[in-house]
């Protein structure tokens, strides 16, 4: 019995460190300026959109920041009552995140603004399904 209660709690360590060790690696590959822009939308959104802005999508390094930044400005402009003229920002964050499933929390906030934005375009059906 004693043997069992070993065994059971070594691989709970052994699962629970997997979870752990699996739920740190994407932060990391994010440029420091998105994740701090990510953290001012809740609180100051006027200073994310101004961060965002100033920052050239096309320089970026690799796919995942340059999807993560068309998201963060399309939730910058909306928070901010920015209008939005286009959907092209956001369909670019929405086919990434789209095809990394990994990035369960940032495929749902790109169906959201998705939504957002269609219905700000005026296709509320659209908008509806997202």
């Amino acid at each position: 019995m004693k043997n069992i209660f070993i065994i059971t709690h070594a691989c709970l360590l052994i699962f629970y460190s997997l979870i752990l060790t699996g739920c740190h690696g994407g932060q990391a590959d994010y440029d420091q300026r998105l994740i701090a822009a990510d953290s001012m939308l809740h609180q100051a959104p006027d200073s994310a959109l101004t961060l965002l802005t100033s920052m050239n999508n096309k320089d970026l390094k690799g796919q995942n920041n340059r999807a993560f930044h068309a998201l963060l400005l399309t939730q910058a402009r909306y928070k901010c009552y920015v209008t939005a003229t286009d959907d092209s920002a956001i369909n670019a964050a929405l086919e990434y995140y789209l095809r990394h499933d990994s990035e369960v929390e940032k495929l749902t906030r790109a169906y959201l603004y998705k939504g957002a934005v269609m219905e700000e375009l005026g296709d509320v059906t659209a908008a509806m399904k997202f």
